[in-house]
């Protein structure tokens, strides 16, 4: 996958190089911007098997780090969209930069992350409404304070 992978990401920089990208990026009319569809889509698939064969080969174990991230997944997963939803609403509506902005709507994952730590992670109930097991957090895992 990984050699399919290259070779579809060198057939893209080579279309990139050669067509108006534009044209390409529009509404597929053409036999050109068919194979330049599928060359995107192969190369997606194949960059996405080998990070999973990545992640399955050399991320095989277990540390503190890991047991906290599998604890806090689910609730920073249902978390995240709102914080940045709410976040962004006024982030763009500053006379900023475009760069500024972004910033500003990346610190969502701080606030996100915050809220699972300060205020779920605490409480038994929140626990078990976001999908993490009743109880104390373990003393084990990764401690912020």
């Amino acid at each position: 996958m990984l050699v399919v992978g290259i070779a579809a990401f060198l057939g893209l920089l080579a279309a990139f190089a050669m067509v108006d990208v534009e044209a390409l990026s529009s509404a597929p009319t053409s036999a050109g911007s068919y194979i330049f569809w599928a060359c995107v889509t192969v190369d997606s698939w194949c960059w996405c098997v080998v990070m999973l064969y990545v992640g399955m080969r050399f991320l095989n174990f277990s540390n503190q780090w890991m047991r906290y991230g599998q604890e806090a997944i689910l609730p920073f997963y249902v978390l995240h969209q709102p914080v940045i939803f709410a976040i962004a609403f006024y982030v763009v509506q500053w006379q900023a930069s475009v760069t500024i902005k972004m910033l500003a709507v990346v610190a969502a994952f701080v606030v996100s992350i915050g809220l699972y730590e300060l205020i779920i992670r605490r409480l038994g109930g929140l626990r078990v409404i976001f999908g993490v097991k009743a109880g104390q957090p373990d003393k084990t895992q990764v401690s912020t304070g």
